[in-house]
């Protein structure tokens, strides 16, 4: 019988390996995300827009916590209250209803640009979502960062 031969790792690969993980640890905690978490974020918030643009309020109002849905309310609709429309579905309901064509083909076609992580909070500058057919950061409302929180897996939007 032959005698089995160890392969140990050189002191170059375990040099190799440890540098890695330090890259790797490096990358988590400085917020580094994947492009895949990204593609969802940007993804929310487009579903966000597309759903107001159609006054599909239980769409748009499904990418939101609670409070975000306050935020919506209070940035799309203040004046609403007036006549006893309060809920974020409602509120979206109702500014879709009054949207012109014009502005639903622009908030249907949005690109959400640059995405901020730090670890389970996101941003993303209003700046950053564009149309080819318009200014969409017009029609936003706000000139604020939106604002997500990773909330159990799920993206959702905390403040507009």
């Amino acid at each position: 019988m032959r005698a089995r031969r160890r392969h140990l790792a050189t002191p170059r690969q375990g040099t190799a390996a440890l540098l890695t993980l330090a890259a790797i640890a490096l990358l988590a905690a400085c917020g580094g995300a994947s492009p895949a978490k990204r593609a969802v974020i940007r993804s929310v918030i487009a579903s966000y827009l597309r759903g107001v643009a159609h006054g599909d309020g239980n769409a748009a109002c499904a990418h939101a916590t609670p409070s975000g849905q306050n935020k919506i309310v209070s940035v799309l609709g203040p004046e609403l209250q007036n006549f006893d429309i309060y809920g974020c579905s409602d509120v979206v309901y109702v500014t879709g209803a009054q949207m012109s064509k014009q502005n639903r083909r622009i908030l249907n076609s949005v690109k959400v640009g640059t995405v901020t992580i730090h670890g389970s909070t996101a941003s993303v500058d209003a700046t950053q979502i564009t149309s080819p057919y318009g200014s969409a950061a017009a029609l936003i409302g706000t000139t604020a960062p939106i604002r997500l929180v990773d909330s159990y897996g799920v993206w959702l939007i905390t403040q507009l």
